[in-house]
């Protein structure tokens, strides 16, 4: 085999085995849709029976209409509705039909590359679903990253909510406040919300809609907090400080946790990109000794079942390395 073929398909291998742990960290992982069951069922046993889910605002409903079928295809898609549920529907949308196509494109480039480089077909098909996947993975990582920064904000809202009643204000001028105050995202979720309250939704009902966007555990705590004191009475300003401070302190242990747990994690990536480099090390200096993976049928099967055990390995070590908060 030649060395540029020799160099292509290393970079090409490279690549993929990164996307292969991605996409089994996504799936299997303790933040993956498991973690999302759980949430959602915490949730949904609060949920009004009989009440249809929250479709979002009726702006993003008109622009759904006009979606073309291509992207009318791409709401079918695993938890994309939820990701697109949001103010910036237009824009969402528009950025996942550019990843999807991106990953199209790539997916095929690589298949082509691989085709002709090693002609394998497991070479070829499961790295090429793996390309195809990055989307949803990508989705799901931003799906986290603005719910982790949306909890990190909701201690402040807790803040903002407890002075503004104990001047006077009523609860949905106080939620007004904080949509004002607060900066995106969760501020505009308050936006949102405090919109539908306005237009004359339920309180219960737009509640509901708000942890649809957002579903987090705290939210939930807060607007039990504020149904209960709205049906049985009670002290509510009180009650935001005392969750406030549970959720400040439940964030500190978090943090806490991910102080201790970060050399574990750290030894999973290691562990995971060793057999990686060390390939590409013995192809630089021994191309010889290395060469029959790639050019032998019987040593690219053994490569990929050695990448799809990597990815297992690393998504169990993840497993174990995680502390339940």
């Amino acid at each position: 085999m030649k060395a540029i073929d020799l160099l292509m398909l290393t970079g090409l291998i490279f690549s993929v085995v990164l996307t292969l742990i991605l996409v089994f960290y996504a799936v299997f992982g303790p933040d993956g849709p498991k973690a999302h069951r759980r949430v959602s069922a915490r949730i949904n046993s609060a949920r009004i029976k009989g009440a249809p889910s929250a479709s979002g605002h009726v702006l993003q409903e008109r622009y759904r209409v006009r979606l073309g079928f291509f992207d009318q295809w791409l709401l079918t898609l695993p938890n994309v509705r939820s990701y697109i549920r949001n103010q910036e529907f237009v824009l969402s949308i528009r950025r996942f039909r550019l990843w999807v196509l991106s990953s199209l494109g790539a997916a095929l480039a690589y298949g082509i590359a691989a085709h002709q480089v090693a002609g394998d077909p497991l070479m070829v098909g499961i790295p090429s679903a793996a390309i195809l996947s990055i989307p949803l993975v990508r989705m799901q990582m931003a799906m986290r990253k603005r719910l982790e920064e949306c909890e990190a904000q909701i201690p402040d809202a807790m803040d903002i909510l407890t002075r503004a009643l104990r001047a006077g204000h009523s609860l949905p001028e106080s939620i007004n406040l904080v949509a004002l105050e607060l900066p995106e995202p969760l501020g505009g979720e308050f936006a949102v919300f405090f919109d539908e309250l306005h237009r004359g939704v339920e309180f219960r009902r737009a509640s509901q809609n708000f942890l649809d966007r957002v579903p987090s555990v705290a939210l939930v705590a807060f607007f039990t907090s504020v149904m209960i004191q709205r049906e049985v009475g009670g002290n509510l300003t009180e009650n935001l400080k005392n969750i406030s401070r549970v959720i400040r302190a439940r964030f500190k242990f978090q943090r806490q946790v991910r102080i201790l747990s970060a050399e574990g994690k750290l030894s999973v990536w290691v562990l995971s990109l060793i057999p990686v480099a060390l390939f590409v090390f013995l192809w630089i200096f021994n191309p010889n000794y290395v060469d029959v993976l790639v050019t032998e049928a019987q040593g690219r099967d053994m490569v990929m079942v050695g990448f799809g055990l990597m990815a297992v390995g690393f998504v169990w070590t993840r497993q174990v390395t995680r502390i339940e908060d």
